[in-house]
């Protein structure tokens, strides 16, 4: 009997886009049948088809968290939602705390100190769908608190198929010794940290080590009474007051409009805010050359009992 006549690849697409969304490995296991399916599946514009054709946003697979062995130090695990599992190397488990998951990439973040007393940052950019990870450098900068954030550098990215393609990491950090908090990123296609953006907060300079949220061109962090932004573009800083009865109980997010949402829990009372409620207390960059102050009461709030 003669074998069946190969398929044509329009119909290996038409058959590997109808694979389920909600089970990753259908298409890891797809794509070890042969190099042809291997190569439809690995190509961009197949991933963009392939969210297109179902009409629905990437899936929830599950959770990355620290969980404490005999040892008494974190080790990273996953909690899935879903059949899909990601390797976790050796490397990856003690990477350390996981800081930011964005664009298909999670950001591991630790410090270390050096024998001279000197703190440094160690992280690792990974992408749980493929494997590949970076390590990167340490930023050269002293600190006493730090937090991170991953994004994809490509330009025009939808982000639903951006594997192995470029990214930044932005570092924030503050220090003791001259209350500056400074923020500056790192480039995969440089593989070069930029120079710091700087900002004196004086005695509210801390920003915190809480997942900081992207809003159009900008980052946001928490810090010690307040929101501090780093514009990505502009390579500059902001601080953002916060109302008095604001609190550690806070949360950032991206609201409706491309909009900054702050949401804090205060006894009973859920207050929540727009970004153009809260007021602006500085601005000072040399990469911006200017100095604002600006003042204001909330205008836009919720309040949910």
């Amino acid at each position: 009997m003669a074998p069946p006549p190969e398929l044509i690849d329009d119909a290996i697409t038409e058959i590997l886009l109808r694979l389920p969304p909600d089970d990753p490995s259908c298409l890891q296991r797809a794509a070890l049948v042969c190099k042809s399916w291997r190569r439809v599946l690995s190509d961009p514009a197949f991933l963009r088809r392939y969210r297109a054709f179902r009409q629905i946003p990437p899936p929830l697979l599950g959770f990355l968290r620290p969980f404490y062995g005999g040892t008494g130090r974190p080790v990273l695990g996953f909690v899935p939602l879903t059949p899909f599992r990601p390797r976790l190397s050796d490397d990856i488990r003690s990477g350390g705390w996981v800081v930011d998951c964005r664009h298909g990439r999670a950001l591991l973040l630790s410090s270390s100190t050096s024998p001279g007393g000197e703190r440094r940052a160690d992280m690792i950019v990974w992408d749980p769908m493929t494997g590949d990870r970076r390590r990167l450098r340490d930023p050269g900068f002293p600190f006493k608190v730090h937090t991170a954030a991953v994004l994809c550098a490509a330009a025009g990215c939808s982000h639903l198929g951006c594997h192995g393609g470029p990214f930044h990491v932005v570092f924030v950090f503050s220090n003791a010794t001259d209350w500056f908090t400074r923020a500056c990123v790192y480039s995969s296609e440089t593989a070069a940290w930029s120079a710091p953006a700087s900002l004196d907060l004086i005695d509210v300079f801390f920003v915190t080590g809480r997942q900081g949220v992207l809003v159009g061109e900008a980052f946001y962090f928490l810090r010690v009474r307040g929101i501090l932004q780093y514009d990505l573009a502009r390579h500059c800083l902001l601080a953002i007051e916060f109302p008095a009865y604001m609190n550690s109980n806070t949360i950032l997010m991206e609201a409706e409009g491309d909009r900054l949402g702050v949401a804090c829990m205060s006894g009973t009372n859920l207050y929540l805010h727009y970004r153009e409620a809260l007021a602006t207390i500085c601005l000072i960059s040399s990469q911006c050359n200017s100095r604002k102050s600006v003042t204001g009461a909330p205008s836009h709030m919720s309040i949910l009992t």
